[in-house]
Parts: C-alpha cells; sequence; structure tokens
C-alpha cells in the first residue's frame, strides 16, 4: 500500500532540460552585470540627455525618491553602491541601528520588501547612477 502523503513521482529534468535552465540563467545575470558596468557615465556623454542628480548620485525629480529625506536618500545612494549596513553607518558618522531604521523608511516609502527591490527600484529611474566604486 503506498503512502498517500508521498510526493507524486515526478520526471526528473534531463541534462539538456538543465543545461537551458544553467544558460537562461546565465543569460539573465549577463544582462545585469552589463547594466551594472553601464551604471556609470563616460567622461564625454551629452549633458543634455541625462535627468537632474542629486549629490548622492541618485536621480533627482522621481515620485518615489523625492518622498524620502535628505538622509534617507544619503542611506539610499550608498546602498546602490553596494555597501553594507556597517559601511554605511561608518560613512554617514551614525550607528547600525540608525541605519537600520531609516533603510526601513526607505522600504516603506519606495513600496518595496527589502535592499534588493529598493536598488532595483532607484536602477529603473532614468539617469546617472552611482557605481559601485564611486566615492
Amino acid at each position: 500500500m503506498q503512502d498517500e502523503r508521498a510526493a507524486p513521482d515526478l520526471p526528473s529534468p534531463t541534462m539538456a532540460e538543465l543545461a537551458r535552465e544553467a544558460i537562461a540563467h546565465l543569460e539573465g545575470l549577463a544582462r545585469v552585470v552589463a547594466r551594472m558596468q553601464g551604471l556609470a557615465e563616460p567622461a564625454g556623454a551629452p549633458a543634455g540627455n541625462a535627468a537632474r542628480v542629486e549629490p548622492g548620485g541618485l536621480p533627482s525629480g522621481s515620485p518615489h525618491l523625492d518622498r524620502l529625506t535628505r538622509r534617507e536618500r544619503e542611506v539610499l545612494a550608498l546602498l546602490v553602491r553596494g555597501m553594507p549596513n556597517r559601511r554605511i553607518a561608518r560613512s554617514l558618522n551614525i550607528t547600525d541601528a540608525t541605519v537600520k531604521n531609516h533603510l526601513h523608511a526607505v522600504f516603506v516609502k519606495l513600496g518595496v520588501a527589502d535592499r534588493t527591490e529598493a536598488v532595483a527600484k532607484v536602477l529603473a529611474q532614468p539617469g546617472p547612477h552611482p557605481g559601485p566604486h564611486s566615492p
């Protein structure tokens, strides 16, 4: 007698199916890497096409970012650069707990659940963004 709680037999994927799935993931990763590399504006890029940019490197004029306080935008700009909370805290001379509080407020105002979604929402905005090695 079979156990009714046991999972039904599912066909295991073939090597070709796994290879196609891996290639799809690698292509997605390549698109992300290309997008990250394109974040830094070339020095000779025409200024006429660029959106207004705040000192922290975030695009200004966005309805999402306009809801943030100056300090929340500073924290978000460092987050977009890939900094962990501790390094953000050191850069802004605030505590780790204060960084967490600012990030929570940013997540609520942007309508996102976590830092990845916050960065994705910022990167979806037009205009230049801070690169991973920006000062």
